[in-house]
This record gives structure tokens, sequence and C-alpha cells, in this order.
């Protein structure tokens, strides 16, 4: 869906850009962004540099404009001006970072778990989990002094 949006946008401004005709003095303009997590590319025929420039920027302006719509999340203070929290940001940051590194690490956990009454049932992936384990709980305690330290209480 996002990739027929993208190129119908990028059809739609292209020949806006062009007016539909090419002229035989055209030049190639090449431009590229990225948007919702791919290279956008935009390639224009005109004589106009210029033109050429704004027209690109404008199909890229329409991809911000769609991302935006389109995302759930977007990283800002948009919460911390609606209300006035206990701590600072960055201790609600850290508690995030916390409790995600500790949900996945108890996830390893359980498959790992499993592993152990099982271990005839051993696949690659088990030493993924494995090694994901020992990443989150390290995380883990890194985040856990990190929170500790924003909140001056000894970790």
């Amino acid at each position: 869906m996002r990739r027929g949006l993208a190129v119908a946008a990028v059809v739609i401004v292209a020949l806006w850009a062009l007016g539909g005709v090419a002229r035989a003095d055209a030049r190639k303009h090449h431009f590229q962004a990225q948007s919702m997590g791919t290279v956008v590319d935009v390639t224009l025929w005109t004589h106009d540099g210029r033109e050429a420039a704004a027209s690109a920027e404008a199909v890229f302006e329409e991809f911000r404009r769609i991302d935006k719509l389109m995302s759930n999340w977007v990283d800002s203070s948009d919460l911390s001006t609606m209300y006035k929290a206990t701590y600072a940001p960055e201790v609600y940051r850290g508690v995030h970072g916390l409790v995600h590194h500790e949900f996945r690490a108890r996830k390893s956990a359980h498959v790992l778990g499993g592993l152990l009454k099982a271990p005839w049932a051993a696949r690659p992936r088990h030493l993924r989990r494995a090694a994901s384990w020992l990443y989150n709980r390290a995380a883990m305690i890194i985040k856990r002094r990190r929170v500790m330290n924003l909140l001056g209480e000894p970790s």
C-alpha cells in the first residue's frame, strides 16, 4: 500500500513539474531522501534545475506528511506539556528501557527453561536466545544503575 501511494505521489508531482511535456533541452535531475523506512528516488527531466529541486522537495514533503499521518509513535515531549511530572523525562525513558530489557530477558528465560526440560529439542535459535538473555540481563543492570543515579539514590 505504501509503495503504491509513493509511486502515485512521485508520478503526480513529476507530471506537475514537467507540465506534462518534455522539452528537447531537458536535463535529468535526480534527488533522494529517506522516508517511511526506505529511500525515495525522484528523477525529473526539465530544463530548470531550481524548478526540479523545488518539485522534488514537494514530493519529499508529501512523503513526510504521509509518514507523520501513518506513524504511531514519534519521540517527543508532548506528554510533558500535559502534566507536571514528578521526575525528569530522562528517568521515565530509563525506566522504559529497563522494563523493555526485563521483558526480553524473561521471554528468553522462558524459552531456555523449556529447553532445559527437553534438551533434545535444541535448535540454533536457542543459542541466540541464550545470548539475548545475557545481553538483556547486562542491559538491565546498566539501566537500573542509570535510573538510580538519575534519582540520586545509591545503586
